[in-house]
């Protein structure tokens, strides 16, 4: 992931595993989404590997850097909200996550726009720094940041399913970690932090977590 290319493929690699898994257990169709997100970020981590490994003027790091940011900043933004849609039952929650997503598909358009008109970047050292867009003037990192996170997080706490609620706030706390110790390097450690939560995701499927008003039919 965000540390050596072997920890990147390794990481794919159990999170291909996790997904496979989960996507067999899954029995109800709704659920199919969320049990394909750990196989999103097997292949979102393989394509860090890639970048890890490969000349910085190399077709394949173009390729690896393009694809990680796809995943982070167009793909995430809908299919989070797209998955607890799918899920929710509650007309009146369904709706506002729908809203959500609308939200979500809308900011990840702008920011796919952004990604083919400038050309991103990858700064490896410890870490890996993505430099993928110049925003507008009028915002700022933080705004750009509370624009992906409105869609990305918030429907986590919207949905009637109570452990969905755990997932926004360990991704809120992530979030925090992630900005207070490696700032810089956001993109690429808050992706390492928000796969590991995957496991969680079998454990759903699986109905080893036990919660009120939880049902896969």
């Amino acid at each position: 992931m965000c540390f050596s290319a072997s920890v990147s493929f390794i990481s794919s690699l159990v999170l291909l595993l996790v997904g496979i898994q989960a996507l067999r257990l899954s029995k109800s169709k709704c659920f199919k989404p969320l049990a394909t997100i750990p196989l999103l970020f097997a292949a979102q981590q393989a394509a860090e590997g890639i970048v890890w490994i490969s000349p910085l003027d190399s077709l394949a790091y173009q390729l690896g850097t393009y694809a990680f940011l796809i995943f982070a900043f167009v793909i995430w933004p809908i299919w989070i909200p797209a998955t607890l849609y799918q899920i929710e039952q509650e007309p009146i929650r369904k709706k506002v996550i729908y809203f959500f997503g609308i939200l979500g598909t809308l900011w990840a358009l702008i920011l796919l726009t952004l990604i083919v008109i400038y050309p991103p970047e990858a700064i490896i050292s410890c870490h890996i720094a993505y430099q993928f867009t110049s925003l507008p003037f009028f915002i700022s990192d933080r705004v750009a940041l509370f624009l992906y996170y409105i869609p990305t997080i918030t429907p986590f706490f919207i949905t009637s399913k109570k452990v969905f609620p755990i997932f926004g706030i360990i991704l809120s706390l992530f979030l925090l970690i992630t900005l207070y110790f490696w700032q810089n390097y956001l993109t690429s450690i808050w992706c390492f932090f928000a796969a590991a939560l995957s496991i969680f995701i079998l454990m759903i499927v699986r109905k080893k977590v036990v919660i009120k008003s939880y049902s896969l039919e």
